[in-house]
């Protein structure tokens, strides 16, 4: 994760040298002309402290649709990507298995310095894509979506992936050649309840998720009181079921 510390930290240092300077604040002064949030802060390094504080969400809020409805312009763009990078660190910390490589598939990034160079990428032309909008939740419509085209670039990819016999498993017996990734995963959770290794609670938690491709938001009540403690309880029973 060294790298990708390093990549948002590279963005930190630029910025220090962008946020404060004399164009910056004559920018502010133009943009706080359309939106009078922002009038009483001195530059745009304020704005991004603003956004970054989160004593006040709703001002946050304010203060980053403020920032996407001006983002035709180049700096408040860059502002905007400023005041979102924590949101989206914390996102790229979160995901670093998708640049892990599995045995049944490689990975789209080598290694978390290019997943995080593609969430910053992505956070940017959702940026260019939605300036001049106004969603409700705006960081989250950013950063969120951000995550999600990348996640679903890399599942979509792994979903490709074909699985040698040698390695499905208990079932190989019963799988063919070719088989994807997916209908692999279908048929090792099977033999796992056939063989009572799994009870089909277990098995529908994995296959829900992993097979059927829906969010873990869907299972939080059954499964757990959030989607943190769904993630946990399908990582126990995906050891349990790699362990054989």
């Amino acid at each position: 994760m060294d790298a990708t510390h390093n990549l948002f930290r590279s963005l930190d240092v630029e910025w220090t040298r962008l946020g404060g300077t004399a164009a910056a604040r004559a920018a502010l002064a133009r943009w706080a002309t359309q939106e009078p949030v922002l009038a009483d802060l001195d530059d745009p390094a304020a704005v991004v402290e603003v956004c970054r504080r989160h004593k006040d969400p709703e001002r946050c809020n304010a203060v980053v649709g403020a920032l996407l409805r001006l983002a035709d312009d180049d700096l408040a763009a860059r502002t905007l990507l400023q005041a979102l990078l924590p949101g989206l660190l914390t996102r790229a910390a979160r995901g670093t298995w998708l640049a892990r490589p599995t045995s049944q598939c490689s990975t789209l990034w080598d290694g978390p310095e290019e997943l995080g160079q593609e969430l910053v990428a992505e956070l940017w032309q959702r940026i260019r894509t939605l300036a001049g909008t106004s969603p409700r939740f705006p960081a989250c419509a950013l950063v969120e979506g951000a995550w999600r085209r990348v996640r679903q670039r890399s599942e979509t990819a792994r979903a490709r992936c074909t699985v040698p016999l040698s390695e499905v498993g208990p079932a190989a017996s019963e799988a063919r050649p070719g088989r994807s990734t997916a209908e692999a995963l279908t048929v090792c959770l099977v033999d796992a309840v056939r063989r009572q290794r799994l009870g089909p609670t277990q098995a529908g938690l994995v296959y829900t998720t992993r097979v059927l491709g829906h969010p873990t938001s869907v299972l939080v009540g059954p499964f757990g009181p959030d989607r943190q403690a769904v993630r946990a309880r399908r990582a126990r029973v995906e050891r349990k079921l790699a362990a054989g």
